[in-house]
């Protein structure tokens, strides 16, 4: 028997998103979360790892925004829309 993992809406979707990402995406969200582990602002580590992942800023810009509300929502600072 499996064990049943109860995850919340908002961390369900989370993870969904998560799971359709092209893998450059998520090259750019790991590099973002180690950034942040190491002290840095999402502010800045998530442009930062969308340029060191090989993004330009304006091809990056949506996906940077998006991924910014993600983390908020998944911080729980800000609600899902």
């Amino acid at each position: 028997m499996s064990a049943q993992v109860d995850l919340s809406n908002r961390e369900a979707r989370f993870l969904a998103g998560i799971r359709q990402m092209p893998p450059s995406l998520v090259a750019a969200l790991v590099n973002a979360m180690t950034r942040r582990v190491g002290g840095e602002p999402w502010q800045t580590a998530i442009p930062a790892a969308f340029r060191d992942t090989g993004w330009s800023d304006a091809d990056a810009a949506p996906e940077i925004a998006l991924m910014t509300e993600c983390l908020d929502c998944a911080a729980g600072t800000q609600p899902i829309q």
